[in-house]
This record gives structure tokens, C-alpha cells and sequence, in this order.
């Protein structure tokens, strides 16, 4: 029931109806809508530009509203300028068309019922713009438009797209509550003082493209069905923003200050992202809370929050918890050894178990691994089967590329204590250095006889069952075949020293010298390796530098043979020497 006198006029009339609740016009019994002719250009002649109006719960169609602006309309500058305007609850049979309009002072539409499109393009409010519950069927355009007074859509719903591109929000522009049913478009939007976003649904894509936040201190909790856009948006304050959402769009976004991101179900996309101060993206384990009740989260099913790019992104701002990785192209990350992985996070899995080499069984063992690195062996692999291909388009790197991305992960793994993971991309980047075309084809022979024997020095078992079962030279031989591929076997270099009999020195027994394969040559910790002056040298000259012999020290040992088909077989044996070697020094064997 109107709280003003209403035109109470009935088209049939009814016992128990009140009739039509327009404000009647002043002087006379009826509304706007139901007055006769000569009544309304009387009333019409009567106003001017910056007139106030009042016409709430009046019924609107086309052409009344075409009147009533043409009668407000300034010869000056050809444009319908309004004092306060009053539509509350009015009601438009088809489209509201405000273009161009001039309010300067208050204007409300609270309550109001637009059955077609809301079009206000380029109107400037000069006061507080209500649109509070404002029901709108099809279109909401705003494009370029001006609210210097503050703007409310607080419970509004808009059934077809809300476009507000280019708007300049000069003071509190809030949106609680609001329902957009086919998603929104903020592209350019200017929010330069406090904005409420709290509650809100966007049924498809809400995007802030180039939106500029100067005051928003929260954005959120709201949820959307589609794609969250902030790409290239710029935040001028502290902000944390909450969403639930089908993915999450930063690319090229700028924080000037801190923010936290709290999402669920979204895959992130924060390529290029500006960092210049610590940002956070977390999942979310439970849903939003909107005024004691949880936020409804329109059919969305993701189970966790997915990261699926950091390339161009200073890491060193960023932390990321309870995020999955799988899917995470790391690749052009800066300072990607300084990133921060908190809480339960999910990184790419080589495949593993029992598989078919030709005829051979081979046993995969599980480690993390990058999702490049399952791109390109998807690519080149015979058998790609367990490793998940690129997306149509996208640039497949190579291995030369790959392994300064492992290296920095492994460093970053380091730095926080978290040696299993560690050890995973070490396996990762020793893979790609020996799979890269820019590395030597002797320190590549190196490196495919160090996987073969003991995966790196993380694989303890191969150096152990190697040596078990074979206990002679032909057989150590055979040994290493077995553990390497056929390609790789006419690469590989095999060293073999005598196995020590604990009560002689003497490696020679009954006549025949006693071989078996090395156990790992490096590990973490310092270890004995036996070398030999100029064989080893062979070995070294991969890494030669002065400062790296400055780590090399010598024993005298019994002597030893040597077997290394590169550099030719010693029919003597020779003093033996051993080296004290660390990995971060000799990593290449």
C-alpha cells in the first residue's frame, strides 16, 4: 500500500481493488498516466529544465516518458535536465529510456518495475542515485555515465546484461545483494570511493576489465557463474577479495598495495600480474557468509581452487595455500625461487606403476613434475600414454627451457625445508638437462649413465640390484644395458672399481678381478668417489673451473682399474685416488 495519495483509478472496477497507485499530479485526483489530454499538456507546459518531479507508482509507457522529458529538456544544450526526480514503484511497460539525461539532485527508482530495457547511457546524477529493489527484465546500460552523489542497487535484479563500461563512481557505489542474471560488464569502470559488493550473483561473466579501485577495501563475497574478469584492473588500496566463481581472470592486474585473494571453486589465471606489495590467493574450504546465511553458489562444482598460470608474475610477493598446481604453467615466473606454497597444494604427477617398454616391464616411480614438462613429453614421447597434452595453440617448450624452471622450484623447496619436494625437481631438472639439445653430448652420456645407475642418487635400489646380481665384468655390463634404454645404452660410459675383500687389499682372486657397478655417486652428504689423474680428468673437464677443483681432495688408495670406452681401456692398474665430491659442486654426473 502506497504511503502517498494514489490515483486509485481502476480500468474494471473491482470491490477489494485499490486501483492504480500512482502519486496523483498536483491539483488534481489522478496520475500522470491517467490524466486527459488537456489536463497533461497543461501539467507538462508547466514544468522547465530542473524541475522536480515526483511521479512515484505511476505507470509509464514509451511515449508518457517521451512526453515528460521532452518538457525537461534545455534549449541550451539540448539535453532533459531534472531537479529531484521521484519514480518509486513506478512501473514501465516497456523500455525506460533516460539517455543523456541531467539529474542534479536526488533521484530514486527504488522499487520501480521496468518490464523492457533501463537504458541511462551517458546520464549524469548529480545527487544520490537510488535504485534500491529496482526490477529491470531486459537491458541495464550505464555506459558512460556519472554518479557524483553516491549510487545504491542494493536487492536490485537485472534480467538480461548489466553494462556499466566507462561509469565514474565519484563517491559509494553499493551493489548488495544484487542479482545480475546474465552477467555484467564493469569494463573501464572508475570505483573512487567505497564500494560494496557483498552478496552479489552474477548468473554468467561479471568483468572489471580496466576497472580502477581507488577506496574498495573488500570485494565480495560474491558469486558468479561464469568468468570473475579483473584483468588489468588496478587496486589503489589494501583490498581482500572473496569469490566463488567458475575461474578468476588477473591478467596484467595491478596491486599498489596488499590484497588477499580467498576463492573457491576458481581456476586463476595471474599472468603478468603486478605485485608490488605481498599478495595471497587462498581456497576457501567452506562457503561465504552473507548476513548469517551462506551465499548461495549458483551450481558451482570445482572442488578446489586451480592456478593455471604465473608466467610474467614476481613471485616474490606471492603466496599461494591450499591451491592445485597441476594444471600450472610456471614457465617466465620472476623470482620463481622466492615463491611461498602453504597448506595442502597439488602439483603435476609423472605417471607411474608398471609399464611396457617394447617387450621389457619398467617401473615408473612417482614424483611432481611441472605441467610443461607434460606437455612437451606428451609431444615427443613414443608413448605419451599418462602424460597430459598442451591445449590447442599453446607453446610447447623445451627441455633447454624447463630446466632453469625446476631449478629455481627446487631452491624455492629448499629454502622452506621441504626436502622430499626438493629432490623431486632436482630429479625434474637433471631429466631435462639430459634430454636438453643445448647440453654436450659427453656430459649428456654422463647424465643418462648417472639416471641408469641410481636415478640422480634418489633412486637407492638400482646401484644395489645392480650390484647383487652381477658380480663380473661381462655381467656388469650387461647390468647397466638392462637398466638403461636401448638409445641411451650406446651413449653410456660405465665405471667399475673392484669390490675391496676385507682381509687383503688384493682385488685380484683365484685369477679373476672381482667388478661391481658403483653405488650412487652423489648424494647430499660428502661421499668417496674413486678417480684416477688422467682418466677422471676426462670426466672433469665438464667442470673444470678453478673454484670447483678448490673442493677436490686426494687419498692414496690400493689400486684400481678403470673401464670408460670414451677414453680407452688402461691395461695396467694405477694408483687410486679418490675425490670428495658435493653435489651442489658436481651435480653434472
Amino acid at each position: 500500500m502506497s504511503n502517498w495519495p494514489h490515483c486509485g483509478h481502476r480500468e474494471v472496477p473491482a470491490p477489494d481493488s485499490v486501483g492504480c497507485q500512482g502519486i496523483q499530479v498536483p491539483g488534481q485526483t489522478v496520475c500522470f498516466a491517467h490524466l486527459n489530454d488537456p489536463d497533461r499538456l497543461s501539467y507538462l507546459a508547466a514544468l522547465s529544465p530542473g524541475s522536480d518531479i515526483d511521479h512515484r507508482g505511476t505507470p509509464f509507457t514509451d511515449e508518457l516518458v517521451s512526453q515528460l522529458l521532452a518538457s525537461l529538456t534545455d534549449p541550451a544544450t539540448g539535453r532533459p535536465r531534472l531537479g529531484q526526480a521521484l519514480f518509486e514503484r513506478a512501473k514501465f511497460s516497456g523500455d525506460a529510456v533516460f539517455d543523456g539525461v541531467r539529474f542534479d539532485a536526488d533521484v530514486s527508482f527504488d522499487g520501480a518495475e521496468i518490464d523492457g530495457n533501463a537504458l541511462f547511457d551517458e546520464v549524469e546524477f548529480g545527487g544520490k542515485a537510488q535504485f534500491e529493489g529496482t526490477r529491470i527484465g531486459g537491458q541495464a546500460s550505464f555506459e558512460q555515465a556519472i554518479f557524483d552523489g553516491g549510487a545504491w542497487f542494493v536487492q536490485a535484479e537485472i534480467g538480461a546484461i548489466a553494462v556499466f563500461g566507462g561509469v565514474k563512481f565519484n563517491a559509494e557505489a553499493s551493489f548488495l545483494g544484487g542479482r545480475f542474471r546474465s552477467g555484467a560488464w564493469f569494463g573501464g569502470t572508475e570505483f573512487r570511493g567505497d564500494t560494496w559488493f557483498h552478496g552479489a550473483q552474477f548468473y554468467g561473466d561479471a568483468s572489471f576489465l580496466k576497472a580502477s579501485f581507488g577506496g574498495l577495501s573488500a570485494l565480495g563475497p560474491l558469486a558468479c557463474t561464469g568468468t570473475l574478469d579483473i584483468s588489468e584492473a588496478q587496486f589503489g588500496s589494501a583490498v581482500t577479495i572473496e569469490a566463488a566463481a567458475n575461474a578468476v581472470n588477473c591478467r596484467r592486474t595491478r596491486w599498489i598495495s596488499t590484497a588477499a585473494l580467498r576463492l573457491r571453486h576458481a581456476t586463476v589465471d595471474l599472468s603478468d600480474a603486478v605485485l608490488e606489495y605481498p599478495v595471497s590467493v587462498t581456497s576457501r574450504a567452506r562457503p561465504f557468509l552473507t548476513d548469517g546465511e551462506e551465499l548461495a553458489e549458483l551450481g558451482l562444482s570445482n572442488l578446489c581452487v586451480r592456478v593455471v598460470s604465473l608466467k610474467g608474475v614476481d613471485a616474490a610477493h606471492l603466496v599461494l595455500a591450499d591451491i592445485d598446481l597441476t594444471d600450472c604453467r610456471f614457465a617466465g615466473t620472476i623470482h620463481l625461487d622466492q615463491l611461498r606454497l602453504e597448506g595442502l597444494y597439488t602439483l603435476a604427477a609423472a605417471p607411474h606403476g608398471l609399464r611396457r617398454r617394447g617387450m621389457r616391464p619398467v617401473r615408473w616411480t612417482p614424483r611432481r613434475t611441472l605441467a610443461e614438462e607434460h606437455h612437451w613429453r606428451a609431444v615427443h614421447s613414443a608413448d605419451p600414454t599418462g602424460w597430459t597434452p598442451p591445449l590447442e595453440g599453446e607453446e610447447v617448450l623445451e627441455p633447454a627451457a624447463l630446466a632453469p624452471v625446476y631449478r629455481q622450484l627446487r631452491k624455492s623447496f629448499e629454502d622452506s625445508k621441504h626436502e622430499p619436494g626438493a629432490a623431486d625437481f632436482y630429479y625434474g631438472e637433471m631429466e631435462m638437462r639430459r634430454h636438453a639439445d643445448d647440453i654436450p653430448w659427453a656430459e649428456r652420456s654422463l647424465l643418462s649413465a648417472y639416471w641408469a645407475l641410481s636415478g640422480y642418487g634418489l633412486r637407492a635400489a638400482r646401484p644395489h640390484l645392480a650390484a647383487g646380481i652381477h658380480d663380473d665384468h661381462r655381467a656388469g655390463d650387461d647390468a647397466l644395458g638392462a637398466a638403461a634404454t636401448r638409445s641411451e645404452a650406446d651413449q653410456l660410459g660405465y665405471l667399475h672399481w673392484p669390490r675391496q675383500d676385507r682381509s687383503s687389499h688384493d682385488h685380484i682372486r683365484s685369477g679373476q678381478p672381482q667388478w661391481a657397478l658403483s653405488r650412487a655417486i652423489v648424494s647430499r652428504e660428502v661421499r668417496e668417489v674413486p678417480a684416477v689423474g688422467d682418466q677422471f680428468r676426462g670426466l672433469s673437464l665438464l667442470r673444470s673451473e678453478p673454484h670447483h677443483r678448490r673442493h677436490l681432495q686426494r687419498d692414496s688408495l690400493p689400486p684400481y682399474r678403470t673401464h670408460l670406452p670414451w677414453l680407452g681401456r688402461p691395461s695396467h692398474p694405477q694408483p687410486r685416488q679418490t675425490l670428495r665430491v658435493t653435489t651442489s659442486q658436481w651435480a653434472f654426473l
